[in-house]
C-alpha cells in the first residue's frame, strides 16, 4: 500500500534531531537505509581492526625498542578514534530505525466526521 501511495519519504530522527526527505517509495528508502547501516558497520569494523593492529604493534618489541614508526601509529590511533567519535551520533541515528510495535484498534462508529475542511480552495497551477 505505502509504495503505491507515497512518492517521498520523511524520516524523523529523534537522536540526530533532524528531518530528512527522500524521493521514492518506502521500499527504496528502506533499501537505501539498510545499505547505509551496512556501510557504517563495515567502516566501523575496518577502523576497529586498524586500531587493534596499531595497538598490537605499539605493544610489540619493535615499538619498545624505540622504532620511530610507533609514534606514527599512535597518531593514527588518535585519528581513527576521532573519526569514531564524529560518527557516533550518526550511528545512534542509524540504529534507531527499529520499528516500535504498532497496535491499531477499532474505535467503532463515529458520530461525526473525524476531519472537516472549511474554507479550503483547490486550484491547478496556472489557472
Amino acid at each position: 500500500f505505502i509504495d503505491e501511495t507515497c512518492t517521498d519519504m520523511l524520516h524523523i530522527s529523534g537522536v540526530a534531531r533532524r528531518l530528512t526527505q527522500s524521493k521514492g517509495d518506502y521500499t527504496s528508502w528502506a533499501r537505501a537505509r539498510a545499505d547505509q547501516q551496512r556501510g557504517f558497520a563495515h567502516r566501523t569494523k575496518v577502523r576497529n581492526d586498524e586500531i587493534a593492529k596499531c595497538k598490537a604493534y605499539i605493544a610489540s618489541g619493535q615499538a619498545a625498542a624505540g622504532n620511530t614508526a610507533s609514534s606514527g601509529r599512535r597518531t593514527q590511533i588518535e585519528k581513527l578514534q576521532r573519526e569514531a567519535e564524529e560518527e557516533a551520533e550518526e550511528l545512534k541515528a542509524l540504529l534507531e530505525d527499529k520499528d516500535p510495535p504498532l497496535n491499531l484498534q477499532s474505535s467503532g462508529a463515529l458520530d461525526q466526521p473525524a476531519v472537516q475542511l472549511k474554507g479550503v480552495a483547490f486550484a491547478y497551477p496556472g489557472s
